[in-house]
């Protein structure tokens, strides 16, 4: 189980990996009201997983837009695995996280925390992103 202080058995084998993580799955689903699925041996596995990739800071606030429209549209929550690398790391690390503190809530839509700048304005997180991290701004090149 995930946070589990329980070491696990040294001797699992990759089937029992793949129960393992449908037991993790089927109580996520749960909580959602979502229905479980059903592992059988060499068969694949009925699961959603959501790719986010790299690109750093721009690729980060492209995949924020796509995370917030997800869930928009109720989507985010069919999601059983996610994959991140470089900049899609960042903010799929702050979704686990955010997601894991505010009880599964998403809570990077709507109205985004403000940032300071070093001239003590100050502007959304959001703002930033597209002004600064997508398009180029004056002396970045």
């Amino acid at each position: 189980m995930p946070g589990s202080t329980e070491p696990m058995d040294r001797d699992f084998g990759l089937w029992q990996i793949i129960q393992q993580e449908a037991q993790w799955i089927n109580q996520r689903r749960q909580q959602l009201g979502r229905p479980e699925i059903v592992v059988e041996q060499g068969e694949v596995m009925d699961a959603v997983g959501l790719a986010l990739s790299g690109g750093g800071i721009r690729s980060a606030a492209i995949c924020l837009g796509v995370l917030q429209a997800l869930n928009k549209h109720n989507v985010l929550r069919n999601i059983d695995y996610l994959s991140t690398v470089s900049g899609g790391g960042y903010i799929g690390s702050s979704l686990t996280a955010t997601m894991t503190e505010a009880g599964g809530k998403f809570v990077l839509g709507g109205a985004l925390p403000l940032i300071e700048r070093p001239t003590n304005r100050k502007r959304s997180l959001f703002r930033w992103l597209s002004t600064c991290a997508i398009t180029p701004t004056s002396g970045a090149r």
